[in-house]
């Protein structure tokens, strides 16, 4: 038991260290912020060193949230040249984010009981998809946005043991080893709720987390008839934490942004019924299923089909078609909190973009092409689908004996998610990759999707891919074949076979990705932020 419990220590360390390093390394190459919500992230920690950017933040109208002030403060007080305070602001992004194949991989072997060759390629491949490595080399709320679902995923987990634990605690045993437990379900609760608010201290986007647990768990308590949270403690600190989200706020608002009023990213924004009204017009309706599909479209490819099977496993769960059986409990709550996660992000980013898809599509402003298959909102929880999907191609894949005829249905489930993701790829290429050609896009929020950009002139974040389109479509034919080689290998039981196909693909994407768009743009920073960042 000491063994086993040292080796995984040791895997625990080894795969902190190889994210960490992956993220960094790239990082000090990197000298300033290129995008807006760049800078605006550290606005709270420059105010705070005396660096007022109140005036470039305000003139765009932008507004930014504070929360990674709490690492990004002592960096701005210990290093004064911006060059190499960027570079290190990047460094603690990627501190942050190398815990999350350290989680999934606890996940996947302490609650999931994976084998542990399985559970350590999930847990990297999973944990350093492309959009977490490359967003991380931008001061973006991002890294946050992505560790956040995770912590709350294993929370859960761990609540639901001591749920266990309490129900197989005898009545005639001492009180002792129930209040170990309690305690432990109040400090739990407590976490929960503080990490939830969290996210929305960092973005606004991060609402969806704080709703989306909140609905988990009013749905976990009516599903299972036990109360999964001390609901005091939780409802307290939830109450807390929200009202001094508050407080800052306003600080942040009087100070930083010097009492002005701002236009953008605020949540008010989706009160306005106007939105509505068009949206589910004879007009709007057709631009909101284009958006639908070419967002789809990139969770699809992005997540080699994978991620497009843990979406129909979700579904399937969701509407109650699948065996109990063939899903574990704590299974089908991962599936629960990742679908709620991802269609709330989904639901956000269609209402937030949804004007500008109506101007591109009516041609009153056909600018950036990327909101077109954007997939920036939903990259913080494509890992959970990607996780999702592999567990269910590893338990479909399983040897036929040891499933029953029954469970034999559920193979269905990825010549079905294969189709739809073949759909998606041809009502791409003949409807939507038409309409992007030489309009121009912000290259760093289609990063995950480089496989083979054409970046010659591109200089600025918003700049013309002269081969978009064809790009994407190429990307798309070579993700699906790829999932088709990948579901074929795990049928034949060489799982180790598609996880390096999967690390090769991803490590490519990536390191293009660095070297095509990140230094590329940097190099040149000609943007107003930059140069700002660099000046002031």
């Amino acid at each position: 038991m000491i063994k086993t419990k040292s080796n995984n220590s040791n895997i625990i360390l080894y795969l902190y260290i190889i994210a960490f390093a992956l993220s960094t390394i790239p990082a000090f190459f990197l000298s300033a912020p290129q995008v807006e919500d760049a800078l605006g992230t550290m606005g709270a920690a420059a105010y705070l060193t005396g660096h007022d950017w109140g005036d470039i933040l305000v003139e765009k109208g932008f507004f930014y949230k504070y929360g990674q002030t709490i690492y990004f403060l002592p960096i701005f007080l210990l290093i004064k040249n911006p060059a190499i305070r960027y570079k290190f602001l990047l460094m603690a992004n990627s501190i942050v984010t190398a815990f999350i194949p350290v989680i999934i991989y606890k996940l996947s072997t302490k609650h999931l009981k994976m084998a542990n060759e399985d559970a350590v390629f999930i847990s990297l491949i999973t944990g350093c998809m492309p959009g977490t490595l490359l967003y991380a080399k931008l001061t973006w709320a991002e890294p946050v946005l992505f560790l956040i679902p995770w912590l709350i995923i294993l929370t859960v987990m761990e609540l639901e043991g001591i749920v266990a634990a309490l129900q197989n605690v005898s009545s005639s045993e001492s009180d002792e080893p129930k209040g170990r437990l309690l305690n432990k379900q109040r400090l739990l609760s407590a976490l929960l709720a503080w990490v939830s608010v969290y996210a929305f201290m960092c973005h606004q986007r991060g609402i969806v987390i704080v709703l989306g647990t909140v609905l988990f768990l009013i749905i976990f308590r009516i599903s299972r008839r036990v109360q999964l949270i001390h609901p005091v403690m939780f409802i307290i600190n939830l109450a807390l934490a929200l009202i001094l989200d508050r407080v800052f706020n306003a600080w942040l608002k009087l100070y930083v942004y010097r009492g002005e009023l701002l236009k953008y990213n605020l949540l008010s924004s989706f009160f306005d019924l106007e939105i509505y009204r068009k949206m589910f017009s004879a007009k709007g309706l057709p631009v909101l299923l284009k958006s639908i599909m070419g967002w789809l479209f990139n969770s699809a490819a992005s997540g080699i089909g994978i991620t497009l099977l843990g979406l129909v496993v979700c579904a399937m769960c969701g509407f109650g078609l699948k065996k109990k059986g063939f899903f574990s409990p704590k299974l089908q709550n991962i599936c629960l909190l990742g679908s709620i996660f991802y269609f709330g992000s989904f639901l956000l980013g269609l209402l937030f973009f949804f004007e500008t898809a109506y101007g591109y599509w009516y041609g009153t402003a056909v600018e950036r092409s990327d909101h077109l298959v954007f997939g920036r909102y939903l990259e913080s929880t494509l890992p959970i689908m990607l996780f999702i999907g592999f567990y269910a191609l590893a338990r479909i894949s399983q040897d036929t004996e040891t499933i029953d005829s029954a469970d034999r249905k559920n193979k269905l489930l990825t010549p079905l998610s294969a189709s739809i993701f073949a759909a998606l790829t041809i009502f791409f290429a003949l409807v939507i990759a038409p309409v992007m050609s030489g309009v121009d896009s912000y290259v760093h929020s289609i990063m995950s999707m480089n496989i083979c950009f054409d970046m010659t002139g591109v200089k600025l974040t918003r700049d013309v891919i002269s081969n978009l389109p064809s790009a994407l479509i190429i990307f798309g034919i070579i993700s699906w074949l790829l999932y088709l080689f990948i579901i074929l290998v795990f049928n034949k039981n060489r799982r180790r076979l598609a996880y390096l196909t999967i690390c090769g693909l991803y490590l490519y994407i990536y390191f293009r990705s660095i070297a095509d768009i990140l230094y590329r743009v940097d190099s040149y920073s000609l943007t107003d932020y930059a140069q700002y960042y660099l000046t002031h």
